[in-house]
C-alpha cells in the first residue's frame, strides 16, 4: 500500500482543475512514475528483464503502470520478497547453478528468503512526493 501525504488537499486542488489540465497532471505524473520504476527495477537485472517488463498502459482517466510477468516472471518475488523456501528441480535429478567460476549441483538448495525492494510503489511514492510542483508548473502554463 502507498501512503501519500496531503493526500486530502492534492484531492481538492485537483478537482478545481478542468479535464484538459486533470489529464496533463496524470500524465506527467504517470510518465514520472513509469521512469522511475525502470530505473529502480533495473538495479535487478544482468540480462535487462526486469527493466524491459516494466510497462505503461492508457486506461480510462489514467495509466496502469507494472510488469509483465512473461518478461520477466520473477518479478513480484522480487517486489513483495520471499519466506525461506527449498529449491528442487522439476524435471532433472539436481539444480545447477555457477558459482564464480565453479558450476555446482545439488539434489535441493534450501533458499534464505528474500525481504523484497517494493521498487513499484517506492517509485509511486517518490514521484506522488513531486505532485506540487506538477501542479505548480502545469497551472501556471495557463
Amino acid at each position: 500500500m502507498i501512503a501519500i501525504e496531503n493526500l486530502d488537499e492534492i484531492n481538492r486542488t485537483f478537482r478545481t482543475l478542468d479535464a484538459a489540465l486533470k489529464q496533463d497532471v496524470v500524465t506527467e505524473l504517470s510518465q514520472n512514475v513509469y521512469e522511475s520504476t525502470q530505473r529502480k527495477a533495473d538495479v535487478h537485472t544482468k540480462t535487462g528483464a526486469m527493466f524491459r517488463s516494466i510497462y505503461m498502459k492508457r486506461i480510462p482517466n489514467g495509466y496502469i503502470i507494472g510488469s509483465d510477468k512473461t518478461v520477466a516472471p520473477y518479478a513480484k518475488f522480487v517486489h513483495f520478497g520471499t519466506k525461506p523456501h527449498p529449491i528442487t528441480p522439476k524435471n532433472k535429478k539436481a539444480t545447477k547453478w555457477v558459482d564464480g567460476t565453479i558450476t555446482r549441483f545439488a539434489k535441493s538448495v534450501k533458499h534464505p528468503g528474500y525481504k523484497g525492494d517494493p521498487f513499484l510503489y517506492n517509485a509511486a511514492k517518490e514521484e506522488f512526493a513531486k505532485i506540487d510542483e506538477i501542479f505548480r508548473r502545469i497551472t501556471n502554463d495557463i
